[in-house]
């Protein structure tokens, strides 16, 4: 399942579309599968969702896969594709990636047969093993896959699976790229996968089972044998063999000591909302966590209206003792979205996120913002937590967020009792144009990227990208004013580019390659020279 990133990916900004009472422009297009014959069967895909941004407006194309937006005003658009088991054909010289294809229509346009290639999404499939050889069932497998924030490279389960009866597997609904897969056999490893759901009475209890096992028969993740998917290329079936080997326990305490507290414990890299896994502590508020294999993972501790901060945990080859959850009341925070020059805005429909997220874990609380501007944020635990805003009207920007009078804009908050929070969205976004050229031939499918100031590094929607078009030019529209360094890469990994917050390696590499950029209400026109896919060939440092 192809999922565009909301928040948490590089924003490609459109201004927002005029009203206008004169002609209205459309468009018509066609979904389609990549590769089929024309007017073969299956061509045209029906029921996919497709999107279009800004106005969050929406269609599912019909059977013969057409689907069409009509009254729409002048101004840049995005149209993003989504199926089950299909994920958009990735054409960066048309300008179509896996976010969407962005568009530029003028007033009165009808564009037609716009054409979108979807391609079967790819999949893992394989076996498991117990030590003596015999096909496992209800083994835990799970695919993860690298991934760019901006708080630095974050290794994340994106798919995970029980084996069937015969100890097979099929991960599905995956995108392209590089991929390492485990196998595990514990009780721990199943209810992570389903939770409280229970499975026939012939199915063996695992109990404590065997240690978690990476593709290439290694512990480590990090000397994993990588599956690598690739259009046309056929991945074959995996077989991962268990084997006898030493696993550790955790002991601690929580306090202070409540009854009915629930200790979550997770993979490195786990997305808190997404956990199943709980331990309770005993009735001294001592806990005990057996069978874990070599790895690095994370705790927390919550309870009625408390909570800990995340505390990661390196297992190598020992026990872990004296661990201490320290639980803390929880907080609420009212808030108001305002609109800078505006004294009424309808905001129905937006959403404020608060994320604690770091290269160990991510968790996002969520509020809906009501139509006067308001929300509250409920159950905020100890930590630190950036700030961020979903579904802005059409040609806003998060000006300011201020805390009780302390600036939240740059993240890293630690929230405070009775503080209320304010989030200003601005209308002053600028426009930088321009041509991006290889010598002094025009460069086309290149992306470009703004790079924020290092002080908003942190904050996702500070960095801005879009794809030049067959001539080389490119138009970055709605960007929030300030100072940025403007970049564009011939090939680079989907949000690579946020190695530029964390990492003075990349900074210094680059350091000549950027041309530095002031952004204001007017339009900002530069040229830039691509930087060769070779340059980047496996990272950026």
């Amino acid at each position: 399942l192809w999922l565009m990133l909301l928040g948490v990916g590089a924003q490609i900004r459109p201004p927002a579309p005029a009203a206008s009472s004169s002609a209205r422009a459309s468009i018509q297009g066609v979904v389609i599968r990549a590769g089929a014959a024309a007017g073969a069967p299956g061509q045209q895909l029906a029921n996919v969702f497709v999107e279009l941004k800004p106005g969050n407006v929406s269609v599912t194309t019909r059977a013969d896969g057409a689907f069409s937006f009509r009254n729409l005003g002048p101004g840049r658009y995005t149209i993003s594709i989504t199926r089950d088991g299909f994920i958009p054909q990735d054409d960066p010289r048309r300008g179509l990636t896996f976010s969407g294809l962005t568009l530029n229509l003028t007033e009165g346009e009808t564009l037609k047969d716009l054409v979108l290639p979807m391609s079967p999404a790819p999949v893992i499939s394989g076996q498991v093993f117990d030590p003596h050889g015999e096909p496992l069932a209800a083994a835990l497998v799970q695919a993860y896959m690298r991934q760019y924030t901006p708080y630095g490279p974050q290794v994340k389960i994106v798919k995970k699976t029980l084996t069937n009866d015969m100890g097979q597997f099929r991960l599905f609904g995956l995108n392209f790229g590089e991929y390492a897969v485990s196998a595990g056999y514990s009780e721990r490893d199943r209810a992570s996968a389903i939770g409280s759901v229970r499975l026939s009475s012939n199915v063996s209890n695992p109990d404590d089972g065997y240690a978690t096992v990476f593709y290439g028969g290694t512990a480590n993740m990090s000397e994993a044998r990588l599956v690598h998917l690739a259009p046309g290329l056929d991945a074959g079936n995996l077989n991962i063999h268990l084997s006898e080997r030493p696993r550790w326990k955790l002991r601690g305490r929580v306090v202070p000591n409540i009854a009915g507290s629930n200790i979550v414990f997770a993979p490195k890299g786990s997305n808190l909302v997404d956990a199943n896994y709980f331990v309770r502590p005993n009735a001294n508020g001592q806990f005990e966590i057996r069978g874990v294999s070599p790895g690095s993972y994370v705790l927390t501790a919550m309870a009625e209206g408390l909570s800990s901060d995340v505390l990661p945990i390196s297992v190598a080859n020992n026990d872990v003792e004296g661990l201490t959850l320290s639980m803390a009341s929880t907080i609420d925070i009212p808030g108001r979205v305002v609109l800078e020059g505006r004294s009424t805005s309808n905001f129905s429909g937006m959403r404020v996120n608060v994320v604690r997220s770091s290269v160990e874990v991510h968790q996002t609380l969520q509020s809906p913002v009501g139509a006067d501007g308001t929300f509250a944020l409920a159950g905020i635990g100890p930590g630190e937590y950036d700030i961020l805003v979903e579904r802005l009207p059409p040609g806003t920007y998060v000006k300011s967020i201020n805390l009780g009078g302390l600036n939240a804009l740059a993240g890293q908050v630690r929230f405070i009792p009775f503080q209320p929070l304010q989030i200003v969205l601005g209308l002053d976004a600028g426009t930088v144009g321009g041509r991006v050229t290889t010598a002094s031939d025009p460069a086309a499918g290149v992306q470009v990227v703004l790079i924020p100031d290092s002080r908003l590094r942190r904050r996702t929607d500070r960095y801005i990208a879009a794809f030049t078009d067959a001539a080389g030019n490119f138009q970055l529209s709605a960007i929030p004013p300030g100072r940025y360094t403007a970049y564009a890469f011939e090939q680079i990994e989907p949000g690579m580019y946020y190695a530029f917050a964390y990492s003075a390696e990349v900074n210094t590499r680059f350091a000549d390659r950027g041309i530095p950029v002031n952004v204001g209400e007017k339009t900002t026109t530069i040229e830039l020279k691509a930087i060769p896919a070779i340059e980047t060939a496996g990272g950026l440092r």
